[in-house]
């Protein structure tokens, strides 16, 4: 039986590799949305999360909010390497 959570190792995840590009790319981060489509990763808090668990330092922020009343989140990386 596993406990736990299981996290993609970034050498061997593609998906973790698009989101840490895009990250980089935009220094000044990218919204959930942005992140959605530019990087194909449904799951992003997900995938943030993985990078984190393998030492990236990535923020989260409350950015804004839609019409509708949704939130916007801001992902930014703050340290480019573990």
């Amino acid at each position: 039986m596993r406990t736990g959570i299981h996290f993609a190792n970034l050498a061997t995840s593609p998906r973790l590799q698009r989101l840490l590009a895009i990250l980089r790319e935009y220094p000044g981060g990218l919204t959930t949305r942005e992140i959605v489509h530019r990087a194909n990763i449904m799951a992003v808090n997900s995938a943030v999360c993985e990078l984190r668990k393998q030492g990236f330092a990535i923020t989260c922020q409350m950015f804004g909010r839609t019409k509708q009343g949704s939130s916007v989140f801001l992902y930014r990386l703050t340290e480019a390497t573990p």
